[in-house]
Protein backbone atom coordinates (compact mmCIF):
# COMPACT_ATOMS: atom_id res chain seq x y z
CA UNK A 1 0.00 0.00 0.00
CA UNK A 2 1.52 3.71 -0.81
CA UNK A 3 2.42 5.59 1.97
CA UNK A 4 3.40 9.53 2.23
CA UNK A 5 6.70 9.82 3.77
CA UNK A 6 7.14 13.12 6.28
CA UNK A 7 10.42 13.77 7.01
CA UNK A 8 10.22 16.16 10.17
CA UNK A 9 12.87 18.73 10.42
CA UNK A 10 14.26 21.04 13.25
CA UNK A 11 11.52 24.00 12.86
CA UNK A 12 8.58 22.02 12.37
CA UNK A 13 5.60 22.33 14.82
CA UNK A 14 2.41 20.71 14.97
CA UNK A 15 0.46 22.80 12.77
CA UNK A 16 3.23 22.65 9.89
CA UNK A 17 3.21 18.74 10.19
CA UNK A 18 -0.50 19.04 9.60
CA UNK A 19 -0.07 21.40 6.55
CA UNK A 20 2.17 19.02 5.19
CA UNK A 21 -0.03 16.13 6.11
CA UNK A 22 -3.15 17.96 3.92
CA UNK A 23 -1.08 16.85 1.16
CA UNK A 24 -0.69 13.59 1.86
CA UNK A 25 -2.88 11.02 -1.50
CA UNK A 26 -2.37 7.85 0.30
CA UNK A 27 -4.14 6.22 3.46
CA UNK A 28 -0.89 5.94 5.24
CA UNK A 29 1.08 8.77 6.76
CA UNK A 30 4.82 8.01 8.00
CA UNK A 31 6.46 10.54 10.00
CA UNK A 32 9.87 10.17 10.23
CA UNK A 33 12.06 11.80 12.92
CA UNK A 34 15.41 13.20 12.91
CA UNK A 35 18.15 11.44 15.21
CA UNK A 36 19.17 14.70 16.71
CA UNK A 37 17.29 17.11 17.77
CA UNK A 38 13.75 17.64 20.08
CA UNK A 39 11.22 17.71 17.50
CA UNK A 40 7.36 17.29 18.82
CA UNK A 41 8.78 15.42 21.80
CA UNK A 42 5.51 15.98 23.96
CA UNK A 43 2.83 13.08 23.96
CA UNK A 44 -0.18 15.99 23.46
CA UNK A 45 1.19 16.77 19.81
CA UNK A 46 1.70 13.58 18.97
CA UNK A 47 -1.52 12.77 19.80
CA UNK A 48 -3.32 15.69 17.70
CA UNK A 49 -1.56 14.81 14.90
CA UNK A 50 -2.94 10.97 15.53
CA UNK A 51 -6.38 12.76 15.28
CA UNK A 52 -5.87 14.89 13.05
CA UNK A 53 -4.65 11.70 10.44
CA UNK A 54 -7.71 9.79 11.50
CA UNK A 55 -9.45 13.04 10.36
CA UNK A 56 -8.26 12.79 6.67
CA UNK A 57 -9.27 8.92 6.70
CA UNK A 58 -5.88 7.55 7.00
CA UNK A 59 -3.54 5.86 9.36
CA UNK A 60 -0.31 7.25 11.17
CA UNK A 61 2.85 5.65 11.86
CA UNK A 62 6.88 6.72 13.49
CA UNK A 63 9.88 5.85 12.55
CA UNK A 64 11.89 7.33 15.49
CA UNK A 65 15.09 6.31 17.45
CA UNK A 66 14.01 9.03 20.31
CA UNK A 67 13.16 7.17 23.25
CA UNK A 68 10.86 9.77 23.95
CA UNK A 69 9.01 9.48 21.26
CA UNK A 70 9.30 5.72 20.66
CA UNK A 71 7.76 5.86 24.56
CA UNK A 72 4.45 8.54 23.34
CA UNK A 73 3.86 6.40 20.13
CA UNK A 74 3.99 2.95 22.16
CA UNK A 75 1.48 4.44 24.73
CA UNK A 76 -0.98 5.76 22.34
CA UNK A 77 -0.84 2.77 20.29
CA UNK A 78 0.88 4.04 17.21
CA UNK A 79 2.72 1.81 14.82
CA UNK A 80 6.55 2.42 15.96
CA UNK A 81 9.34 1.18 13.30
CA UNK A 82 13.01 1.61 12.98
CA UNK A 83 13.43 2.57 9.35
CA UNK A 84 11.12 3.90 6.16
CA UNK A 85 11.36 0.67 4.20
CA UNK A 86 9.92 -1.71 7.06
CA UNK A 87 7.01 0.65 7.50
CA UNK A 88 6.37 0.50 3.79
CA UNK A 89 6.12 -3.17 3.84
CA UNK A 90 4.69 -3.98 6.86
CA UNK A 91 0.49 -3.90 7.76
CA UNK A 92 0.02 -1.01 10.62
CA UNK A 93 -2.45 -2.87 12.39
CA UNK A 94 -2.88 -1.73 16.03
CA UNK A 95 -2.84 -3.52 18.57
CA UNK A 96 -6.25 -4.10 20.79
CA UNK A 97 -4.79 -3.21 24.06
CA UNK A 98 -2.85 0.40 22.93
CA UNK A 99 -6.13 1.35 21.07
CA UNK A 100 -8.12 0.37 23.78
CA UNK A 101 -6.27 3.27 25.92
CA UNK A 102 -5.61 5.71 23.13
CA UNK A 103 -9.72 5.91 22.97
CA UNK A 104 -9.36 6.33 26.55
CA UNK A 105 -6.92 9.17 26.49
CA UNK A 106 -8.59 10.85 23.22
CA UNK A 107 -12.07 10.62 24.94
CA UNK A 108 -10.37 12.29 28.08
CA UNK A 109 -9.06 15.32 26.35
CA UNK A 110 -12.02 15.39 24.38
CA UNK A 111 -13.91 15.95 27.77
CA UNK A 112 -11.21 18.66 29.13
CA UNK A 113 -11.45 20.79 25.77
CA UNK A 114 -15.31 20.60 25.14
CA UNK A 115 -16.51 20.43 29.13
CA UNK A 116 -19.31 18.27 28.04
CA UNK A 117 -20.60 16.43 30.65
CA UNK A 118 -22.48 14.27 28.51
CA UNK A 119 -19.38 12.61 27.48
CA UNK A 120 -19.02 11.59 31.31
CA UNK A 121 -21.44 8.44 30.62
CA UNK A 122 -19.03 7.00 27.62
CA UNK A 123 -16.16 7.36 30.20
CA UNK A 124 -18.05 5.28 33.16
CA UNK A 125 -17.09 2.10 31.80
CA UNK A 126 -13.55 2.90 32.28
CA UNK A 127 -14.16 3.74 35.77
CA UNK A 128 -13.90 0.75 38.77
CA UNK A 129 -17.36 0.34 40.49
CA UNK A 130 -17.71 -0.87 43.89
CA UNK A 131 -19.55 -3.32 44.34
CA UNK A 132 -22.83 -3.03 45.08
CA UNK A 133 -23.14 -5.43 47.59
CA UNK A 134 -20.77 -4.50 49.84
CA UNK A 135 -22.49 -1.27 50.01
CA UNK A 136 -25.92 -2.54 51.22
CA UNK A 137 -23.82 -3.76 54.17
CA UNK A 138 -25.89 -2.24 57.27
CA UNK A 139 -22.37 -1.47 59.25
CA UNK A 140 -20.74 0.08 55.97
CA UNK A 141 -24.07 2.34 55.61
CA UNK A 142 -24.08 3.37 59.08
CA UNK A 143 -20.14 4.06 59.52
CA UNK A 144 -20.54 6.52 56.34
CA UNK A 145 -23.15 8.16 57.82
CA UNK A 146 -21.76 8.52 61.08
CA UNK A 147 -18.61 9.73 59.29
CA UNK A 148 -20.92 12.49 57.23
CA UNK A 149 -22.51 13.45 60.50
CA UNK A 150 -19.36 14.40 61.99
CA UNK A 151 -17.75 15.89 59.34
CA UNK A 152 -20.82 18.20 59.38
CA UNK A 153 -20.25 18.86 63.47
CA UNK A 154 -16.59 19.42 63.07
CA UNK A 155 -17.15 22.18 60.05
CA UNK A 156 -19.59 24.00 62.01
CA UNK A 157 -17.72 23.81 65.23
CA UNK A 158 -14.59 24.97 63.17
CA UNK A 159 -16.49 27.83 61.61
CA UNK A 160 -19.94 29.01 63.31
CA UNK A 161 -18.86 30.37 66.32
CA UNK A 162 -17.62 34.34 66.00
CA UNK A 163 -16.58 36.71 68.72
CA UNK A 164 -16.38 40.04 69.27
CA UNK A 165 -13.46 41.45 71.63
CA UNK A 166 -14.20 44.94 73.62
CA UNK A 167 -11.33 46.06 74.77
CA UNK A 168 -9.59 49.85 75.66
CA UNK A 169 -6.29 50.03 75.85
CA UNK A 170 -4.84 52.07 79.06
CA UNK A 171 -4.35 56.34 78.29
CA UNK A 172 -1.75 58.80 79.60
CA UNK A 173 -1.80 62.47 79.21
CA UNK A 174 0.40 64.60 77.34
CA UNK A 175 0.46 67.84 78.36
CA UNK A 176 2.93 70.92 77.37
CA UNK A 177 3.05 75.30 78.19
CA UNK A 178 3.65 77.02 75.26
CA UNK A 179 4.98 80.34 74.51
CA UNK A 180 2.99 81.54 71.64
CA UNK A 181 4.40 84.79 69.89
CA UNK A 182 1.55 85.88 66.89
CA UNK A 183 3.24 87.76 64.21
CA UNK A 184 1.55 89.52 60.93
CA UNK A 185 4.81 89.24 59.14
CA UNK A 186 4.39 85.15 59.17
CA UNK A 187 2.64 82.76 56.88
CA UNK A 188 2.46 79.70 58.33
CA UNK A 189 3.12 78.05 61.93
CA UNK A 190 6.07 76.67 63.00
CA UNK A 191 7.62 75.35 65.73
CA UNK A 192 9.39 77.67 67.78
CA UNK A 193 5.92 78.99 68.78
CA UNK A 194 5.07 81.46 66.09
CA UNK A 195 1.81 81.78 64.28
CA UNK A 196 0.51 83.95 61.64
CA UNK A 197 -1.25 86.75 62.67
CA UNK A 198 -3.77 89.27 60.94
CA UNK A 199 -6.37 92.37 60.90
CA UNK A 200 -9.65 91.88 60.96
CA UNK A 201 -11.60 94.81 59.76
CA UNK A 202 -15.26 95.78 60.73
CA UNK A 203 -17.49 98.97 59.77
CA UNK A 204 -19.97 100.42 62.63
CA UNK A 205 -22.51 103.11 62.66
CA UNK A 206 -24.11 104.77 65.43
CA UNK A 207 -26.25 107.91 66.50
CA UNK A 208 -26.29 109.60 70.21
CA UNK A 209 -27.58 112.61 71.92
CA UNK A 210 -26.80 114.85 74.63
CA UNK A 211 -27.72 117.79 76.54
CA UNK A 212 -26.57 121.20 75.52
CA UNK A 213 -24.65 122.56 78.12
CA UNK A 214 -24.03 126.51 76.13
CA UNK A 215 -26.16 129.39 75.60
CA UNK A 216 -26.42 131.49 72.81
CA UNK A 217 -28.36 135.27 71.95
CA UNK A 218 -30.54 135.21 69.39
CA UNK A 219 -31.75 139.16 68.66
CA UNK A 220 -35.29 139.56 68.81
CA UNK A 221 -36.38 143.26 69.12
CA UNK A 222 -34.91 145.94 66.22
CA UNK A 223 -33.59 149.39 67.48
CA UNK A 224 -35.49 152.36 66.86
CA UNK A 225 -34.48 155.73 67.40
CA UNK A 226 -34.77 159.70 65.42
CA UNK A 227 -32.47 161.16 62.83
CA UNK A 228 -32.77 164.82 61.69
CA UNK A 229 -31.84 165.37 57.97
CA UNK A 230 -30.37 168.93 57.28
CA UNK A 231 -30.59 170.36 53.57
CA UNK A 232 -27.36 171.76 52.44
CA UNK A 233 -28.94 173.26 49.44
CA UNK A 234 -31.80 175.42 48.65
CA UNK A 235 -33.52 172.84 46.26
CA UNK A 236 -36.63 171.12 47.82
CA UNK A 237 -35.43 167.49 48.45
CA UNK A 238 -37.40 164.37 48.85
CA UNK A 239 -36.32 161.81 50.77
CA UNK A 240 -38.41 158.41 50.63
CA UNK A 241 -39.21 156.03 52.96
CA UNK A 242 -36.32 153.49 53.11
CA UNK A 243 -33.70 155.39 52.96
CA UNK A 244 -29.93 154.18 54.51
CA UNK A 245 -28.48 155.64 56.72
CA UNK A 246 -25.17 154.07 59.27
CA UNK A 247 -23.41 154.64 61.39
CA UNK A 248 -19.43 155.43 61.17
CA UNK A 249 -16.50 153.28 61.54
CA UNK A 250 -15.02 149.62 61.38
CA UNK A 251 -18.36 148.51 62.46
CA UNK A 252 -21.11 149.60 60.42
CA UNK A 253 -24.73 149.99 62.00
CA UNK A 254 -27.09 150.10 59.32
CA UNK A 255 -30.92 152.05 59.75
CA UNK A 256 -33.59 152.45 56.81
CA UNK A 257 -36.02 155.25 57.47
CA UNK A 258 -40.00 154.10 58.28
CA UNK A 259 -41.55 156.75 56.31
CA UNK A 260 -41.45 159.44 53.65
CA UNK A 261 -40.17 163.44 54.05
CA UNK A 262 -38.90 166.17 52.34
CA UNK A 263 -36.37 169.37 53.12
CA UNK A 264 -36.87 172.16 51.66
CA UNK A 265 -35.37 176.20 51.81
CA UNK A 266 -37.67 177.21 54.11
CA UNK A 267 -37.60 174.40 56.39
CA UNK A 268 -34.07 172.76 55.76
CA UNK A 269 -34.29 169.98 58.69
CA UNK A 270 -36.73 167.34 59.42
CA UNK A 271 -36.91 164.62 62.23
CA UNK A 272 -37.57 161.22 60.49
CA UNK A 273 -37.88 157.63 62.36
CA UNK A 274 -35.76 155.09 61.95
CA UNK A 275 -35.00 151.45 62.22
CA UNK A 276 -32.19 149.31 62.06
CA UNK A 277 -32.07 146.39 59.37
CA UNK A 278 -30.85 143.51 61.80
CA UNK A 279 -32.51 143.35 64.99
CA UNK A 280 -30.62 142.63 68.10
CA UNK A 281 -28.64 144.99 70.64
CA UNK A 282 -26.34 146.02 68.06
CA UNK A 283 -28.11 148.80 67.18
CA UNK A 284 -29.07 150.35 69.97
CA UNK A 285 -25.96 153.27 69.35
CA UNK A 286 -25.36 156.42 71.21
CA UNK A 287 -26.46 159.84 70.12
CA UNK A 288 -24.50 161.78 67.11
CA UNK A 289 -23.19 158.36 65.95
CA UNK A 290 -25.58 158.15 62.55
CA UNK A 291 -23.95 160.65 60.43
CA UNK A 292 -23.62 158.71 56.99
CA UNK A 293 -26.37 158.60 54.33
CA UNK A 294 -25.99 155.66 51.54
CA UNK A 295 -26.86 156.96 47.74
CA UNK A 296 -26.98 160.30 46.03
CA UNK A 297 -28.86 161.84 48.76
CA UNK A 298 -25.59 161.90 50.86
CA UNK A 299 -24.52 164.17 48.60
CA UNK A 300 -27.08 167.35 49.84
CA UNK A 301 -27.87 165.92 52.49
CA UNK A 302 -26.15 165.25 56.06
CA UNK A 303 -27.92 163.40 58.92
CA UNK A 304 -27.45 163.12 62.62
CA UNK A 305 -29.09 161.28 65.61
CA UNK A 306 -29.61 163.61 68.43
CA UNK A 307 -30.64 160.77 70.74
CA UNK A 308 -29.28 157.40 71.20
CA UNK A 309 -31.23 154.22 69.39
CA UNK A 310 -33.06 152.06 71.99
CA UNK A 311 -35.45 148.91 71.72
CA UNK A 312 -32.98 146.72 70.26
CA UNK A 313 -33.07 143.32 72.08
CA UNK A 314 -31.87 139.82 72.08
CA UNK A 315 -33.38 136.56 73.63
CA UNK A 316 -31.00 133.49 75.30
CA UNK A 317 -31.52 129.94 74.20
CA UNK A 318 -29.28 126.41 74.78
CA UNK A 319 -26.96 125.63 72.09
CA UNK A 320 -23.97 123.07 72.10
CA UNK A 321 -20.20 124.28 73.13
CA UNK A 322 -17.13 122.21 71.71
CA UNK A 323 -17.14 120.63 75.08
CA UNK A 324 -20.20 119.37 73.62
CA UNK A 325 -19.22 117.92 70.49
CA UNK A 326 -15.79 116.57 72.13
CA UNK A 327 -17.98 114.79 75.24
CA UNK A 328 -20.80 113.21 72.28
CA UNK A 329 -18.02 111.93 70.18
CA UNK A 330 -15.47 110.54 72.84
CA UNK A 331 -19.06 108.73 74.20
CA UNK A 332 -20.11 107.77 71.24
CA UNK A 333 -17.07 106.36 70.33
CA UNK A 334 -16.71 104.37 73.12
CA UNK A 335 -19.91 102.49 72.45
CA UNK A 336 -18.93 101.61 69.05
CA UNK A 337 -15.82 100.20 69.81
CA UNK A 338 -17.42 97.83 72.28
CA UNK A 339 -20.04 97.40 69.42
CA UNK A 340 -16.92 96.59 67.11
CA UNK A 341 -15.66 93.75 69.48
CA UNK A 342 -19.10 91.84 70.33
CA UNK A 343 -19.38 92.04 66.29
CA UNK A 344 -15.90 91.05 65.62
CA UNK A 345 -15.79 88.52 69.05
CA UNK A 346 -19.61 86.90 67.31
CA UNK A 347 -18.34 86.72 63.42
CA UNK A 348 -14.77 84.80 64.50
CA UNK A 349 -14.75 81.12 64.79
CA UNK A 350 -14.64 79.13 67.47
CA UNK A 351 -11.51 78.97 68.80
CA UNK A 352 -9.83 82.09 67.79
CA UNK A 353 -8.12 84.37 69.77
CA UNK A 354 -8.52 88.23 70.01
CA UNK A 355 -5.39 89.81 70.17
CA UNK A 356 -6.18 93.10 71.38
CA UNK A 357 -8.20 94.23 74.37
CA UNK A 358 -10.23 96.60 71.68
CA UNK A 359 -10.37 97.09 68.34
CA UNK A 360 -8.35 100.30 67.32
CA UNK A 361 -9.98 102.85 65.44
CA UNK A 362 -8.15 103.26 61.70
CA UNK A 363 -10.58 106.20 60.60
CA UNK A 364 -14.08 108.48 61.00
CA UNK A 365 -15.95 108.03 57.84
CA UNK A 366 -18.86 109.49 58.93
CA UNK A 367 -19.40 112.08 61.28
CA UNK A 368 -22.34 114.80 61.30
CA UNK A 369 -23.70 116.83 64.59
CA UNK A 370 -26.91 117.86 64.26
CA UNK A 371 -27.30 121.25 64.68
CA UNK A 372 -24.28 121.61 62.40
CA UNK A 373 -23.29 124.72 64.38
CA UNK A 374 -24.16 126.62 67.37
CA UNK A 375 -27.18 127.28 66.57
CA UNK A 376 -30.39 126.94 69.56
CA UNK A 377 -30.74 123.87 70.75
CA UNK A 378 -31.38 122.08 73.56
CA UNK A 379 -30.16 118.80 72.18
CA UNK A 380 -26.95 117.75 70.31
CA UNK A 381 -26.97 114.48 67.89
CA UNK A 382 -24.05 113.21 66.26
CA UNK A 383 -24.42 110.30 63.64
CA UNK A 384 -21.19 108.10 63.86
CA UNK A 385 -19.43 106.20 60.61
CA UNK A 386 -16.30 104.69 61.81
CA UNK A 387 -13.70 102.00 60.76
CA UNK A 388 -12.24 99.80 63.71
CA UNK A 389 -9.88 96.54 62.93
CA UNK A 390 -8.39 93.63 65.81
CA UNK A 391 -5.74 91.65 65.62
CA UNK A 392 -6.70 88.01 65.32
CA UNK A 393 -4.71 84.88 65.52
CA UNK A 394 -6.77 81.76 63.82
CA UNK A 395 -7.39 78.60 65.88
CA UNK A 396 -6.73 75.95 63.33
CA UNK A 397 -3.29 78.05 62.88
CA UNK A 398 -2.68 77.68 66.48
CA UNK A 399 -4.10 73.81 66.89
CA UNK A 400 -1.40 72.88 64.52
CA UNK A 401 1.28 74.11 66.54
CA UNK A 402 0.19 72.66 69.20
CA UNK A 403 0.09 69.10 67.56
CA UNK A 404 3.23 69.90 65.98
CA UNK A 405 4.95 70.11 69.47
CA UNK A 406 3.25 67.44 71.02
CA UNK A 407 3.73 65.13 67.96
CA UNK A 408 7.52 66.17 68.58
CA UNK A 409 7.63 64.99 72.33
CA UNK A 410 5.48 62.09 71.87
CA UNK A 411 6.48 58.63 73.59
CA UNK A 412 7.53 56.00 71.63
CA UNK A 413 5.13 53.07 70.51
CA UNK A 414 2.00 55.51 71.34
CA UNK A 415 -0.68 57.61 69.54
CA UNK A 416 -2.91 60.23 70.01
CA UNK A 417 -6.54 59.43 70.31
CA UNK A 418 -8.85 61.50 68.02
CA UNK A 419 -10.50 64.60 69.86
CA UNK A 420 -8.92 64.82 72.80
CA UNK A 421 -6.74 67.59 71.84
CA UNK A 422 -7.87 71.00 74.47
CA UNK A 423 -6.35 74.20 74.52
CA UNK A 424 -5.98 76.43 77.04
CA UNK A 425 -4.80 80.12 77.36
CA UNK A 426 -3.02 80.99 80.60
CA UNK A 427 -2.42 84.18 79.87
CA UNK A 428 -3.95 87.22 78.13
CA UNK A 429 -1.99 88.39 74.91
CA UNK A 430 -0.27 91.65 75.25
CA UNK A 431 0.53 93.50 72.25
CA UNK A 432 3.60 95.11 71.05
CA UNK A 433 4.43 97.38 68.17
CA UNK A 434 0.70 96.82 67.16
CA UNK A 435 1.23 93.97 64.98
CA UNK A 436 2.86 91.18 67.42
CA UNK A 437 0.81 89.48 70.34
CA UNK A 438 2.52 87.44 72.80
CA UNK A 439 0.66 84.91 75.46
CA UNK A 440 0.93 81.63 76.93
CA UNK A 441 -1.40 78.31 77.18
CA UNK A 442 -1.20 74.70 77.87
CA UNK A 443 -2.06 72.02 75.46
CA UNK A 444 -2.89 68.32 75.77
CA UNK A 445 -4.32 64.78 74.69
CA UNK A 446 -4.63 61.49 75.53
CA UNK A 447 -2.45 59.29 74.07
CA UNK A 448 -2.71 55.25 73.90
CA UNK A 449 -0.57 52.41 72.65
CA UNK A 450 -2.21 50.42 70.12
CA UNK A 451 -3.68 47.11 71.00
CA UNK A 452 -2.00 44.33 67.96
CA UNK A 453 -5.09 42.81 67.25
CA UNK A 454 -3.28 39.92 64.91
CA UNK A 455 -1.00 39.21 68.51
CA UNK A 456 -4.89 39.31 70.31
CA UNK A 457 -6.02 37.03 68.14
CA UNK A 458 -3.25 34.18 67.73
CA UNK A 459 -3.22 33.97 71.87
CA UNK A 460 -7.34 33.80 72.10
CA UNK A 461 -7.71 31.16 69.29
CA UNK A 462 -9.36 28.33 70.69
CA UNK A 463 -9.83 29.20 74.55
CA UNK A 464 -12.36 29.11 76.43
CA UNK A 465 -13.77 32.50 77.21
CA UNK A 466 -12.47 33.02 80.64
CA UNK A 467 -9.03 32.08 79.29
CA UNK A 468 -9.05 34.06 76.97
CA UNK A 469 -9.75 37.12 78.79
CA UNK A 470 -7.18 36.55 81.52
CA UNK A 471 -4.62 36.15 78.32
CA UNK A 472 -5.98 39.31 77.12
CA UNK A 473 -4.88 40.89 80.49
CA UNK A 474 -2.12 39.20 80.91
CA UNK A 475 -0.77 40.36 77.70
CA UNK A 476 -1.52 43.73 76.85
CA UNK A 477 -2.31 46.86 79.41
CA UNK A 478 -6.00 47.47 79.13
CA UNK A 479 -8.41 49.80 80.92
CA UNK A 480 -10.66 47.14 82.66
CA UNK A 481 -11.93 43.90 82.03
CA UNK A 482 -12.43 42.81 78.15
CA UNK A 483 -15.61 41.97 76.97
CA UNK A 484 -16.65 39.24 74.90
CA UNK A 485 -19.42 38.67 72.58
CA UNK A 486 -20.20 35.01 71.19
CA UNK A 487 -22.02 34.11 68.35
CA UNK A 488 -24.03 31.80 69.12
CA UNK A 489 -24.05 33.69 72.85
CA UNK A 490 -24.31 30.22 74.39
CA UNK A 491 -20.98 28.68 72.72
CA UNK A 492 -17.88 28.61 75.75
CA UNK A 493 -14.73 28.57 73.36
CA UNK A 494 -13.01 31.08 71.28
CA UNK A 495 -13.07 30.45 67.34
CA UNK A 496 -10.62 28.43 65.66
CA UNK A 497 -10.01 30.50 62.76
CA UNK A 498 -8.67 33.91 63.26
CA UNK A 499 -11.10 35.86 60.71
CA UNK A 500 -14.29 34.87 62.97
CA UNK A 501 -12.59 37.26 65.69
CA UNK A 502 -12.83 40.48 65.32
CA UNK A 503 -11.87 43.87 67.94
CA UNK A 504 -13.82 47.05 68.76
CA UNK A 505 -12.77 49.49 71.55
CA UNK A 506 -14.91 50.49 74.35
CA UNK A 507 -16.01 53.47 75.27
CA UNK A 508 -15.62 53.81 79.53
Amino acid sequence: MKTQIIQLESHDDVDSVKDKMNWSQTPRILLVWLDHGNVLTSKLDLLFLLRYAEKLGGQLAVVSHNPIIKSNAKDLGIPLFNNTKSAQIASWRKPKSLLTKFVFISKVLRLKQKNRTEQIDGLSKYVHKPSQKLLKHWAIRLSIFTLGVLSVIAIVAFLMPKAEIQITPNTVEQEIILDITADTNIKEPNINGIVPASWYPITVEGRYQIPTTGTTKIPSEYSRGMVTFTNLTENTIFIPKGTIVTTLGESVIRFETSEDASVTKENPKVKVPIKAIRPGIEGNVDKETINAIEGSLGLNLVVNNLQPTDQGAFEIFSSPTAADRAKLYQELSATMQETAKKEISTNLNDGDILLTPYPILEKDIQVIYSPASESPSEYLELKLRQEYKALIADYHNIRALATMTLNSNIPENHTAITGTLTIEDLTTPVLYDHEIAKWQIRVSRKLEKPIDTTQATKICLGLPIDQAIDKLNDNFSLKGTPIIRMSPSWWPRMPFVPFRITFSKKEL
